[in-house]
């Protein structure tokens, strides 16, 4: 039983992401003395032939989505543009601009026209989890997110700084509260109304006793 939790990298969604960061801990302490003596755009091209690379092989070799749901390099390219931010900050020009509006196409095309991409893309339930769809979650999605937030009013500005600061320990209580099983408690209100009250409770469980504790710890 415990080999078989481990080997899908634990119960509830986000369950697997630790194992995600120990891999990410291993290959970074290793690459990066090499990556540091090449260019942006070097360590880019490199980065981004290793992801088509990869899943190209994966799917040929038909790993189990158990293996690629607890591979990290499908998650590199994103890396890469991460320390693009560290680097150069958060810039918009037409370039990223272009490939941000390509993701958001990609992302809409791999969710709904139902088109077979084998070799190059796993068929699975992260279809929005590829090299080509993170320039909207690197470019566009921070530059939206940052215009919603200067509309907020002065308390929500802080009850959202709140939720930034206390993310880690928000991310450690939802992989409890994603584990209730929706369909003991709630399968008698419909498939619809379990949903949203699942969500809404999924999010309150989540954040509220993190806000709790460190609101009492703190005093």
């Amino acid at each position: 039983m415990a080999v078989k939790v481990l080997s899908k990298g634990g119960y509830g969604a986000g369950s697997y992401y630790p194992w995600i960061y120990i891999q990410f801990a291993i290959l970074l302490s290793l690459l990066a003395k090499w990556l540091s003596k090449l260019s942006n755009v070097k360590i880019g091209g490199v980065i981004l032939t290793f992801c088509i690379v990869a899943e190209l092989v994966c799917n040929l070799l038909h790993v189990s989505e158990e293996f690629w749901r607890l591979a990290c390099f499908r998650y590199l390219f994103l890396i890469y543009l991460g320390i693009l931010w560290c680097k150069n900050g958060l810039r918009m020009n037409s370039t990223r601009l272009c490939l941000a509006l390509l993701s958001a196409v990609s992302m809409a095309i791999f969710s709904y026209s139902g088109i077979d991409w084998y070799p190059f893309f796993i068929e699975n339930a992260w279809k929005s989890y590829r090299w080509i769809t993170y320039f909207w979650v690197a470019f566009a999605l921070p530059i939206l997110l940052w215009w919603v937030y200067n509309v907020f009013s002065t308390r929500l500005k802080h009850f959202v700084e709140l939720l930034g600061k206390y993310s880690y320990e928000i991310f450690l209580c939802q992989m409890v509260v994603f584990c209730l099983p929706r369909k003991v408690f709630l399968s008698h209100l419909g498939e619809t109304a379990g949903s949203l009250t699942f969500i809404a409770l999924t999010i309150s469980l989540s954040i509220v006793p993190v806000l709790i504790y460190k609101r009492i710890h703190l005093k």
